[in-house]
């Protein structure tokens, strides 16, 4: 999956019962995605992100296992949320790897 936002705005739902990763890129506009309703298939997945002047939020599901590996974050930043919750919750089998970067943009990660 691959969105792309350049001097707009995209927010929404997703659903996948084999959700493999995503490419998100936001330049001067915003992504809002919900990714609740998604199961890991595999042991790693990846979602690269990019912020230019721009935010992605994140919204994921409270057992997913989060690391976040951001290359560069140049006059920007990562609200993550995504560890505020107690391990015993936290599928240990599956990762999902967060990895990109922001350029005096921001990314919000949080878990419902």
């Amino acid at each position: 999956m691959t969105r792309t936002i350049i001097f707009g705005e995209e927010s929404g739902k997703l659903e996948s019962q084999n959700f493999e990763g995503a490419r998100l890129t936001a330049i001067f506009g915003g992504l809002v995605l919900d990714f609740t309703n998604c199961i890991l298939i595999n042991s790693k997945t990846t979602l690269d992100v990019i912020a230019v002047c721009g935010g992605i939020s994140l919204t994921l599901p409270k057992e997913w296992n989060i690391k976040t590996d951001m290359a560069h974050i140049i006059m920007g930043g990562i609200d993550d949320n995504a560890n505020d919750f107690i391990a015993a919750d936290i599928d240990q089998t599956k990762e999902l790897i967060i990895k990109g970067e922001v350029v005096m943009g921001g990314i919000e990660i949080k878990r419902v």
